[in-house]
């Protein structure tokens, strides 16, 4: 079975950006060194000056390097869930997209699948009941629970008792889908949740849309009518912030935030005309 096809071999690519549990994998897996040059002090709604170091001295391994996604050369290297749920909707939108042009979409569903066959194979953690990132240093499943996981519900075709794990897992104490207005970027019960630190609690616009399709996808129409309500309220109430508070949806981040707007764009098309069709959340609001 070949492995995923994208790596991040540094932060700042969704999924592990800022990775929420304390920053990357340490101990026998990805090994990182700690630099001073952001010794200074930082806000707290950004990570703590010696992670965000870590990421300095990462990027700049990575540039050292020339960019070059070669396994073994790098100090950290995650396989990540939503990266690769991602790539594989892609070429499934490539297969369409080649259907549609007189082109030949096989070579796109095949790549597809084996990607889907790889993502369930090395990344879904029954025990958690949704996907993991693997550090590809150490070789082990990333014991860090974030929306990263639930994303892969975009990719069509997953075996159904994946799908119903999801969804448990989306509806659980965990992230709360149905009972709070959008789903968090990190476990309620984690040890490093913290609702205004940017990947480590507050919930965003794109994973929240990313899991909206999802739930349309698989038939859960009611839910996805409730999470499209509530993100198209939160957008309009908070002046379209870059993120929001998961329980309360204040406004939290940069504010006028290019992609919070053109999601509400999307979300508003889809639903018809002044969002009619969706409808609004309510604090019980049952996943069904």
């Amino acid at each position: 079975m070949p492995g995923l096809q994208v790596r991040d071999e540094h932060h700042r690519v969704r999924g592990v950006e800022l990775q929420p549990g304390g920053g990357p994998p340490t101990g026998g897996g990805s090994r990182l060194c700690p630099c001073r040059a952001c010794a200074g002090g930082l806000p707290a709604v950004v990570p703590a000056s010696a992670l965000v170091g870590r990421y300095v001295r990462l990027a700049a391994d990575y540039r050292d390097s020339g960019y070059a996604d070669v396994r073994g050369t790098h100090s950290f290297a995650v396989e990540d869930p939503c990266v690769n749920a991602l790539l594989i909707v892609s070429e499934h939108a490539l297969a369409r997209i080649a259907a549609e042009t007189g082109a030949d979409p096989a070579p796109h569903e095949a790549r597809a699948a084996r990607l889907t066959a790889a993502l369930v194979e090395r990344l879904w953690s029954p025990a958690d009941g949704m996907f993991l990132c693997r550090d590809l240093v150490g070789g082990e499943l990333i014991a860090e629970r974030s929306v990263a996981g639930l994303v892969p519900l975009i990719v069509p075709g997953l075996p159904q008792d994946i799908v119903d794990a999801l969804l448990s897992t989306a509806t659980g104490s965990g992230f709360r889908l149905g009972d709070v207005p959008m789903a968090p970027s990190y476990d309620f019960e984690g040890h490093a949740f913290d609702p205004s630190r940017y990947w480590r609690g507050p919930a965003w616009f794109n994973t929240n849309w990313l899991l909206e399709r999802g739930l349309r996808q698989y038939g859960r129409t009611r839910a996805a009518d409730a999470l499209r309500g509530a993100m198209l309220g939160a957008a309009g109430a908070s002046s379209f912030a870059e993120y929001v508070d998961p329980v309360t949806a204040e406004a939290r981040g940069t504010r006028a935030f290019g992609w919070t707007a053109a999601l509400t764009l999307d979300l508003l098309a889809a639903s018809g005309p002044a969002g009619e069709g969706a409808t609004s959340h309510t604090s019980n609001g049952a996943l069904s």
